[in-house]
């Protein structure tokens, strides 16, 4: 991810990737806010080797079990 790219680009990117994807948001893992999707990393003074932990929620099978994981990911700037 660069500096210059705004946050719910990067998100539908992912989402075109992984068609499963439900939710899931942007966490600045310097201060554990929540990054608008508007936002890039150079809006939050982000710089290079910051992390972005992207919490999501992933459709599993909800028909069947009424369930959904959640897990996360890192993105390194």
């Amino acid at each position: 991810m660069r500096r210059t790219d705004v946050v719910r680009d990067v998100m539908d990117f992912y989402y075109a990737m992984v068609p499963t994807a439900g939710e899931s948001h942007f966490v600045d893992s310097r201060t554990g806010k929540r990054a608008d999707g508007k936002q890039t990393p150079a809006d939050l003074e982000m710089e290079d080797g910051d992390v972005f932990d992207v919490v999501l929620k992933s459709l599993i099978r909800p028909e069947k079990t009424g369930q959904t994981c959640e897990g996360y990911w890192r993105l390194l700037l």
